[in-house]
């Protein structure tokens, strides 16, 4: 018997106790593991969703046109709502990765200093920067490279881990029956093509 699928994230994956992953527990769940797809899913959603809403809040980040309009308050609670979800993402590919949880927690928690420090003028507030601001934009691009690396691009630990199964092991136990992919068109009697 082939157990229930589950269809809320890159096409049907099999439920495991630990493994079962909807739009919710991917998004909001800080347990678990994901692979590098859903990872790279997860992680551009944010970003297409943050940015038009990020631009509609605070144009005059982005837009000369539009400077001194939106407010720096509303892209600041933005930018820590979104903050939430994607510490929730990195954690489940650190937690892939068999890497120490304190790794997503503590980039979340420097990340969210500096965007209260830039909130209020204290660092970031002046179009000059200061070799502090350069150091710590030069860091902080480091270290998002470095995840982008880790998270996206090295396969998680093969087979199961303290975090759960391998969610690359789940994908491997789906029926050759139940594919992702449409099948190809093949030719009847006639020479028509069929699906």
């Amino acid at each position: 018997m082939i157990p229930p699928l589950n269809y809320c994230s890159f096409g049907p994956q099999i439920r495991f106790a630990k493994h079962h992953m909807t739009w919710k527990t991917l998004f909001f769940g800080f347990d678990g593991r994901i692979g590098r797809r859903q990872w790279w899913f997860a992680t551009l959603t944010l970003l297409l969703v943050s940015l038009p809403l990020s631009m509609l809040v605070n144009p005059g980040a982005y837009f000369e046109a539009a400077a001194g309009a939106g407010s720096r308050t509303a892209e600041a609670l933005l930018d820590f709502a979104f903050l939430i979800p994607q510490t929730a993402i990195s954690l489940k590919r650190f937690n892939d990765r068999d890497w120490p949880q304190w790794m997503p927690y503590g980039l979340a928690i420097i990340t969210t200093v500096l965007l209260l420090l830039s909130h209020l003028g204290v660092v970031f507030s002046k179009p000059d920067f200061t070799t502090l601001e350069l150091w710590i934009i030069w860091a902080m691009a480091t270290a998002i490279v470095a995840v982008i690396f880790d998270n996206g691009l090295l396969r998680g630990t093969a087979g199961p881990n303290q975090h759960g199964p391998d969610p690359l092991a789940a994908q491997a136990l789906l029926p050759p029956e139940v594919s992702t992919m449409p099948a190809p068109a093949q030719p009847d009697h006639t020479g028509t093509a069929i699906r």
